[in-house]
């Protein structure tokens, strides 16, 4: 110590000199160590690395006996190998504290001793601090410290431009991987244990087979988890039990954890048994990877409703955990008191429940002591969001169950209070997540959340008959509504008005460009080799990108706030600004068993719940099929499926007085064309003729779309391809007629056959005002984003080329009025929670279109344009979309002499979506025209005639 502090007393140019003549004397000494001293040392370090993997506290004995040795001698060298080698039994082992006290004295050394400088390989020993600081943390589940240790050792590493560092970091990528893994974002860690399975040693790739089957765990795609888990634990359990690597023991154990979690979750409690009991095997005395296997038994018996096992580990559970962590709050321990909630929940004991979860909020936050249940810790200061939104949700569900058993409204107003602090946390939680899929995944585990809040806010109305808490269900449905798509429409506002300059925001559009090109890559090499080297730049690239996007959001914090935007609109200005006269709203919320409609006029709000079970669901399906697959020789009654339809979640719920409605529907919902719903048993008494009906995947989204600019300029292009057969696409008969007649319309350039090529459409796209698009559109319905429209294209080779996929569209910028995709199935595709439907038409709304005419299912060439000729019609008189739509289809219906051909299959998949407000149209421009000259006429006819009567006077 004296050492250290006459170094740091001595000026700059001093020390210099001082601490190189310090090492050559250390250099000389070390050299001069005794042999005795250096066999002693040896001796005690070997006894102690014996006891590696099996006994902790004797191989702490004899190192620290050693260190006192290479202390005594000052070799620094020693010291350091030492304190490393305590360190990995303490990891090992996960003994927290002496893995702490051990980081604390090799960092001590680090910063103090000025020998460290004279090492030879300081650079290694910085490295391995890194590691092991990440290690450490990670296990604390510490993970922004973590990732900061890890991202920083890769950069000390790549500095040093020496390929001896290569495992350390590939071990480091595994640690960052898995934490994003356990935060949610999986999209990153797949792409990284995909692009290093098969490739590395057997061991590696054993290991990467463990990470893969406990990301697909996370995924809840359980029978995934468990095939790769098996191959994982086949591999190591040969090696400890055949070849005696004791090191494995901890990797078999994680594996079996993962196996018995996959059993769990699929009930097969008994197989989670006959796993949990193999694991019995592998531990050894106090070893603390039995605390979380006493949590699985509790969560097995639980289950089996054995209570009093279930209780017996989950108290044990508990007990190991607050001593694991020393007593310090942590979200482990938190997760301990939501297990033993659960317990009494489940007893139907929903007030010593909500005790328990009230507790587990205590764990969250170093500073939030309350245990009121009307109280909860604050979100900026939480230890985990994703552990405090699972504990509020079973509190949410405690406190509705507690109203239940003793009617005490209170409880059921706490109960929407919690609500409110489950999306403040979600809202808080959404900018960390940067890949679309991991997004997807976040909101689909917080869904049935979102089915709760509007129980809880529909019994609230009931019983108060007040208008809040149809306002706070409206909120709670909005915020569960086309997330995504809103947030892609707020990153572009962000990008415009968020003072981000110009060429950065070029930069991104690059990035944007070249991953959607790899995405594509990937997705259609079938050779394993290319896939995987094609992955493997995909994921760098992705790396590259986030960090490009993380940095522009810390530099530039209006685009931030713009791009995170959580706001959505409220009730109040759906009635005072969104609704239009005579127009009125139906937003559906479908849960599992009921269906919540808040129905809006511009003068009232009403909140309905119907109950839909298995047997009026299929109803649905089966109506929808009936229609998709229509032929002359059908038998199809529409009203005797689609009557019923209508009298169970429409006809009560239709807003008063009204004309046009909006529907946002959820769930099965959006495969209905409300238009087509038969009123009575009367035949062709269609919902159309009473109301005009356009779509919204939410109001927000509603808003943004209404509030768009365009410039009005009537520029219309039209694109009809000419396919022969050839490619695997049916012949369109009626296209290139149907683009002639609407070009009559508008200003419009028709694009046909050869012309009408995605070339073109890419270089002329965005200098329109409206883009009709009549041509095939296919839908894939597992992969959606590879759903895509066809262009002509020169031959069939070049077939590839002609396709506009749906990924595609993400990078576009086609700022239009309407595009209108008279395609086949382009406003159909798969539901996904929390966006909607993923059809075509979802592209371009990505891409900044303002609204869009789209089709439900495959529509007949024929009609499609006879319809067409009619919307367009109607649009150039001025209305808006969606009675531009109404108008076509009761014109279609009402000059159709064939009555087969009156079938909803013809017109009924026809829908319009987005903004409705009409186009600027001639005929408004010419009447414009009329009215001006008429006034002007008039007034020099009123001073002609004024000038007369004057001078007659003087005369």
């Amino acid at each position: 110590m004296k050492r250290i502090e006459y170094v740091n007393s001595m000026g700059n140019s001093w020390k210099i000199s001082f601490l190189l003549f310090l090492c050559y004397i250390n250099l000389a000494i070390g050299q001069s160590s005794t042999i005795k001293q250096v066999k002693e040392f040896d001796s005690l370090y070997v006894k102690g690395v014996k006891f590696l993997y099996q006994d902790k506290d004797s191989l702490e004995y004899y190192l620290e006996k050693s260190f006192e040795i290479a202390n005594k001698n000052d070799n620094l060298p020693h010291k350091l190998k030492v304190l490393f080698k305590l360190i990995s039994n303490a990891n090992y082992h996960f003994d927290l504290y002496r893995i702490s006290r051990n980081l604390k004295r090799t960092d001590s050394i680090f910063k103090n001793d000025p020998l460290f400088e004279c090492l030879e390989k300081k650079e290694n020993y910085k490295i391995d601090l890194l590691f092991k600081k990440g290690v450490y943390n990670y296990k604390l589940k510490n993970y922004t410290s973590s990732q900061h240790q890890f991202k920083r050792l890769i950069h000390v590493a790549d500095s040093l431009g020496s390929n001896k560092f290569s495992k350390k970091i590939f071990n480091a990528n595994i640690y960052l991987a898995s934490i994003y893994k356990n935060l949610g974002k999986h999209a990153i860690a797949r792409e990284f244990y995909q692009k290093n399975l098969n490739n590395g040693s057997e061991s590696a790739n054993a290991g990467m087979k463990m990470y893969i089957a406990a990301l697909y765990l996370n995924e809840k795609k359980y029978d995934k988890s468990i095939v790769f888990a098996k191959q994982a634990l086949d591999f190591y359990v040969q090696k400890y039990e055949i070849e005696g690597q004791k090191r494995f023991k901890n990797t078999i154990i994680s594996i079996q954890k993962i196996l018995t979690k996959d059993y769990i979750a699929k009930r097969e409690l008994d197989s989670a048994l006959i796993i949990l009991n193999q694991s019995n095997k592998f531990y050894i005395e106090n070893d603390p990877f039995q605390r979380t296997s006493n949590q699985f038994y509790g969560d097995i018996y639980l289950q089996k409703k054995d209570f009093l096992k279930a209780k017996f580990f989950y108290d044990k559970y508990l007990f190991q955990t607050k001593k694991y962590y020393h007593h310090k709050k942590h979200q482990d321990i938190a997760e301990a008191y939501v297990n033993l909630g659960n317990l009494l929940f489940a007893k139907k004991l929903p007030h010593k429940a909500l005790e328990q979860y009230q507790i587990a909020l205590t764990q969250l936050a170093p500073e939030f002591q309350d245990k009121n249940f009307k109280s909860s810790p604050n979100i900026d200061y939480v230890l985990s969001k994703q552990v405090l939104i699972k504990v509020l949700f079973s509190k949410l569900k405690a406190l509705r169950e507690v109203y239940l058993k003793e009617g005490e409204i209170e409880y059921l107003r706490q109960a929407n209070t919690t609500s409110y602090k489950i999306i403040e946390t979600l809202d808080q939680m959404k900018p960390e997540f940067e890949n679309l899929l991991d997004k997807e995944l976040l909101i689909n585990n917080i869904y049935p959340a979102f089915h709760l809040m509007t129980e809880i806010a529909f019994d609230l109305h009931q019983i108060t008959q007040k208008q809040d808490y149809i306002n706070d269900a409206f909120y709670f449905s909005e915020k569960s509504k086309s997330i995504y798509l809103i947030e892609a429409i707020r990153k572009t506002n962000a990008r415009n008005f968020g003072g981000v300059p110009d060429k950065i925001i070029q930069k991104e559009k690059i990035y944007q460009t070249q991953l959607n090109s790899l995405e594509k890559v990937v997705y259609k090499t079938r050779d394993s080799v290319s896939k995987k080297n094609s992955l493997s730049r995909l994921y760098q690239l992705r790396k590259t990108y986030y960090d490009f996007i993380k940095k522009i959001e810390n530099e530039y914090p209006k685009y931030y706030k713009l791009k995170y935007n959580s706001k959505v609109v409220s009730l109040d200005e759906v009635k005072g600004e969104i609704l239009k006269k005579n127009q009125g709203m139906m937003s559906y919320f479908l849960s599992q068993n009921d269906v919540y409609i808040i129905s809006v006029s511009r003068d009232n709000s009403r909140f309905f719940r119907f109950p839909i079970d298995g047997s009026k669901k299929d109803n649905i399906q089966n109506w929808n099929k009936e229609i998709v697959s229509y032929n002359y020789n059908s038998q199809f009654n529409n009203e005797e499926l689609s009557l019923p339809i209508f009298k169970d979640f429409v006809e009560k719920a239709l807003p008063e007085e009204t004309n046009s409605l909006l529907i946002i529907p959820d769930g099965i919902f959006q495969y209905i064309p409300f238009g087509a719903l038969s009123k009575s048993n009367k035949q062709g008494d269609y919902l159309i003729f009473d109301f005009s009906i356009s779509y919204a995947n939410s109001v927000t989204l509603y808003k943004e779309q209404q509030q768009k600019q365009f410039k009005n300029t009537r520029k219309m292009a039209v694109f009809a391809p000419v396919f022969t057969g050839e490619e695997s696409k049916g012949q369109l008969l009626y296209n290139t007629n149907e683009a002639h007649q609407i070009s009559n319309y508008f200003r419009g350039e028709v694009f046909i056959d050869q012309e009408a090529s995605l070339s073109t459409f890419k270089n002329t796209s965005s200098q329109y005002d409206i883009l009709h698009l009549a041509t095939h559109g296919f839908f894939d319905d597992v992969n959606p984003d590879y759903s895509y429209l066809a262009f002509s294209s020169k031959n069939i080779e070049d077939d590839e080329n002609s396709k506009l996929y749906v990924k595609d569209l993400y990078a576009y910028d086609i700022s239009t009025e309407l595009v209108t995709l008279s395609a086949c199935e382009t406003g159909y595709g798969k539901i996904m929670k929390g966006e909607g439907m993923l059809s075509l038409a979802r592209g371009f709304y990505y891409a900044g279109a303002s609204s869009l005419t789209t089709t439900l299912w495959k529509v007949d060439d024929r009609t499609t344009s006879v319809l067409m000729k009619y919307y367009y019609e109607a649009l150039d008189q001025g209305n808006t979309k969606d009675v531009a739509m109404a108008v076509a289809k009761r014109k279609y219906l009402e000059n159709t002499e064939d009555e087969p051909m009156k079938h909803p299959f013809f017109w009924g998949g026809f829908k319009v979506s987005g903004a409705i407000h009409p186009i600027a149209t001639k005929n408004r421009n010419r009447l414009l025209v009329i009215g001006v000259s008429f006034c002007v006429i008039l007034l020099l006819f009123l001073r002609i005639r004024k000038s007369k009567f004057q001078n007659s006077k003087v005369v």
